[in-house]
């Protein structure tokens, strides 16, 4: 699982850093897109994906790449890894 996220944010960092650039719209899609491809057996409950993006929302390495919540610590897109169940916070904040 946690592989497949890495594989993921890999390929989603390719597309930012591709001579094409996206526009916000094209990068927010993406994100949103993969995030619908999780299915159930991938995902913690809603309440517990909710406390951990609060958790990143007060944290000082949360930074923003085209208006797309980033963690600046391990590169992560912030909705993705706190919606995985075997995802866990470099810092172990969560």
């Amino acid at each position: 699982m946690v592989e497949a996220l890495n594989r993921l944010t890999l390929r989603i960092k390719g597309l930012f850093m591709t001579p094409k650039k996206l526009t916000v719209e094209e990068g927010r899609q993406v994100v949103d897109e993969h995030y619908a491809s999780l299915t159930q057996d991938d995902k913690v409950e809603e309440s517990e994906a909710e406390r951990r993006k609060t958790i990143c929302d007060g944290c000082n390495n949360k930074v923003q790449h085209f208006k797309i919540d980033m963690c600046q610590d391990c590169y992560c897109f912030i909705k993705l890894k706190t919606a995985l169940k075997n995802a866990t916070c470099p810092l172990d904040k969560w």
